[in-house]
């Protein structure tokens, strides 16, 4: 496939082809491409992939008109971009053409570098977040084959956006932050990295009374689906109840 093409599943489903946004037109085309994606480099049966189209009610026409399909994404993708042999297709493509793939990536790196070097954890951070446009697979989520797949990418994104903060406060840049932490609680609020994160750069800036608060708004949340905080929320809870001599 030319390196001048570029496959974006974070959002809905489509590719940039030096530069230019190309959709992907027909929902059944989004389908083949999407379940190739997510199984990028391993070859996919044409009878699975016929599946995932039709169900249990194929037409009699599916095996041309899946052919149909996979031709019109090889005039998008490249004449080599998807291989058959066998009775399958497989996605040939450099992983790092895919805006998943690429994000993985980017994010596991990011992880990796956050105690030697913060700035470019941050850096990494930003670089993997601004792949996603929206829901992953866009119209085709509801799909067996995107659906799970599409809750992994969508932990690992939240797992980056608090690695990314993470990066923020060991940089020192705790005022900078807290109106970002203080909107995602408000959007997450049963996600407790994020409070842990809240609360560790108000008591950094000296607002112990908004930590204790916030602290004691996280109890209460999470009560009422019976559970309680975690250890690193009960430690922080403890540096805050303890009177300072």
């Amino acid at each position: 496939m030319s390196p001048n093409v570029f496959i974006r599943v974070l959002g809905p489903i489509d590719v940039v082809v030096a530069g230019s946004v190309v959709p992907i037109t027909g929902r059944h085309a989004r389908l083949v491409l999407g379940t190739l994606v997510v199984s990028l480099a391993h070859a996919v049966a044409a009878e699975h992939v016929a599946f995932v189209i039709w169900g249990d009610s194929p037409p009699r026409s599916a095996a041309t008109s899946l052919q149909s399909l996979v031709s019109r994404l090889r005039t998008v993708l490249g004449a080599d971009a998807i291989a058959y042999t066998n009775g399958a297709y497989v996605l040939t493509v450099d992983p790092d053409q895919v805006d998943a793939v690429r994000f993985e990536r980017l994010a596991l790196a990011a992880g990796d570098c956050l105690a030697s070097d913060p700035e470019r954890t941050r850096d990494l951070c930003r670089q993997a977040l601004a792949l996603w446009r929206g829901a992953p697979f866009g119209d085709v989520a509801d799909h067996d084959f995107a659906h799970l797949e599409a809750i992994r990418l969508d932990e690992l994104r939240m797992t980056t956006m608090e690695l990314q903060i993470e990066a923020e406060l060991a940089m020192h840049r705790e005022r900078w932050v807290t109106p970002t932490l203080e909107a995602a609680v408000e959007e997450y609020p049963y996600r407790e990295g994020l409070w842990v994160l809240l609360v560790r750069a108000l008591i950094a800036t000296n607002r112990r009374r908004d930590a204790v608060d916030a602290c004691s708004h996280l109890r209460r949340i999470l009560g009422e689906i019976g559970l309680e905080p975690g250890p690193e929320m009960r430690h922080l809870e403890t540096e805050l109840f303890t009177p300072r001599s």
